[in-house]
């Protein structure tokens, strides 16, 4: 949900919050999926070798973070490295997210879980940006992106409980 909720409003963001044109707040926006392509191979890289859960709580309170400190508009200077940090940070997410979803399914109903786990992510990525769009229009930019980092580290202690027990099973089927 943030993912999406932050990225879709960023140009606009940009150009109203920041003395920036289009193509100024285009390429600052595209800062963020250049890191993801970075960010994305390096985090799964590294999950393999450390725990993933921890590494991707750090990454939940790392994303928190960086959005936090965009909604307080910081000084343009310091865009670039606040904008590289959320793209690195956000995208490092999905593979450490993906790869506890299937830690966490049992190898029996691994497809139908994973099946379940991408539709619920796509649902709730395509009203993301419907609902942060009524957050930002009554409320504005700055409160809508601190609704959003919040609720990742709302997510954190969900994942952990998760991670921790793993799924319910009653009589062998989870």
């Amino acid at each position: 949900m943030t993912e999406r909720g932050v990225t879709t409003f960023i140009p606009l963001f940009l150009t109203v919050l920041y003395p920036l044109g289009l193509t100024e707040a285009s390429y600052l926006f595209a800062l963020i999926f250049l890191l993801g392509i970075v960010s994305q191979p390096l985090a799964g890289y590294v999950s393999d070798k450390v725990n993933r859960k921890k590494l991707s709580i750090l990454f939940f309170i790392a994303s928190s973070c960086v959005i936090i400190i965009l909604a307080l508009k910081p000084s343009v200077y310091f865009l670039i490295p606040v904008l590289a940090g959320m793209g690195f940070t956000l995208f490092s997410l999905l593979p450490l997210t993906d790869t506890i979803a299937t830690d966490l399914i049992p190898e029996s109903i691994r497809g139908e879980g994973l099946g379940f786990y991408s539709t619920v992510g796509v649902a709730i990525g395509a009203l993301s940006p419907t609902v942060t769009g009524h957050i930002i229009e009554s409320m504005g930019f700055q409160p809508a992106y601190l609704i959003l980092a919040l609720v990742l580290l709302v997510t954190i202690p969900l994942l952990f409980t998760v991670s921790l027990k793993g799924l319910p099973v009653k009589n062998g089927v989870p």
